[in-house]
């Protein structure tokens, strides 16, 4: 499959209201950028990338059989990041959208902040 077009998901909080990104289907992209201001999931679905960026004010929770092929993911409060593929994926260096460059799967190193990655 040759994939093309970005895929970008932006949450905003806007006063005392969560702004996860809740992912329950296929999302498809060369780059799939995930921007949210709280927290984000996968409940279903598979992300499927050359490339994906995932940025969260909190937990990162992407644990279907995604087929990605660079990561990169940081959270800037307390929060898990957990990221389940299909295979090999690459932890590196990834651009967004907004030109923030996102260096490998970084917590805010807060005592608990645990990283899995695991392929199938």
């Amino acid at each position: 499959m040759r994939v093309r077009a970005n895929v970008v998901l932006l949450s905003q909080q806007n006063l005392a209201v969560t702004a996860d990104i809740e992912l329950a289907d296929n999302v498809t992209g060369a780059l799939v950028d995930l921007n949210a201001a709280t927290a984000i999931t996968q409940s279903g679905g598979i992300v499927t990338a050359s490339e994906l960026v995932a940025r969260a004010g909190g937990a990162i929770d992407l644990q279907m059989q995604n087929d990605l092929g660079t990561v990169a993911a940081v959270t800037s409060a307390a929060g898990t990041i957990k990221n389940r593929g299909q295979g090999h994926a690459d932890c590196g260096s990834v651009t967004a959208d907004d030109a923030t460059t996102v260096d490998g799967i970084t917590s805010n190193l807060a005592s608990g902040d645990d990283i899995y990655v695991t392929g199938r």
